[in-house]
């Protein structure tokens, strides 16, 4: 376990990396998107890549 300069953690094995969203993930997170699971977002669909950095 690693905790980074904003006191976040960030858990490391051989065969994972997890750590917090952070709003360079936010490109691939985006294309992601289906309407199956947009029904479960608390907040509309955003309509672009730049909009969702934003959430």
């Amino acid at each position: 376990m690693i905790q980074d300069s904003f006191g976040l953690t960030q858990l490391n094995s051989k065969r994972l990396e997890f750590s917090c969203f952070q709003e360079k993930d936010a490109s691939e997170a985006y294309v992601a998107i289906t309407p199956n699971l947009a029904r479960y977002m608390a907040w509309d669909v955003p309509e672009s890549d730049e909009q969702f950095r934003e959430v």
